[in-house]
């Protein structure tokens, strides 16, 4: 994918609901109640993103940082593929930045996947990456509003 207007836009009306029926898809594997799920008032804007790739997370989380992103939260990963259907296509795309610990050395992270019909699931564990199966950090900065428009 090309950067130079790589954005995606969270407006104060979108719900996780809408994002997830916008994304058309065909499954929806997440173990959370949809309405549930907040838009805070930090994520409604524009915000630039960016793919890393890498099978050291410290790699991707060292870049991150020196490009001023962050990982992708559940709410960006369900706006990138509303506006963004076909990427998903090319590999599992991780919302990183919503992970969490379900049990002891269990971390579970949000994706958009196409296995082999669009889904968004909640994986176990931070998967490997395969030659078969790309996986794809989702990395967002939020743009300046003064910016905005230039």
């Amino acid at each position: 994918m090309e950067y130079s207007n790589a954005r995606i836009e969270i407006k104060k009306t979108d719900t996780a609901f809408s994002l997830i029926n916008s994304g058309n898809y065909d499954m929806c594997f997440l173990s959370l109640e949809i309405d549930k799920i907040p838009i805070s008032i930090k994520d409604i804007g524009l915000w630039d993103f960016r793919y890393y790739e890498n099978q050291d997370l410290e790699l991707i989380e060292m870049a991150m940082k020196e490009d001023g992103f962050k990982h992708a939260s559940l709410i960006h990963l369900l706006a990138f593929g509303a506006q963004y259907p076909d990427e998903q296509k090319k590999g599992a795309i991780l919302g990183f930045g919503s992970a969490f610990f379900a049990a002891p050395k269990m971390r579970v992270t949000p994706s958009l996947d196409y296995l082999p019909r669009p889904q968004i699931r909640i994986l176990n564990q931070t998967p490997i990456v395969t030659q078969t199966h790309r996986i794809i950090f989702l990395a967002v900065r939020k743009v300046d509003a003064s910016l905005r428009y230039h």
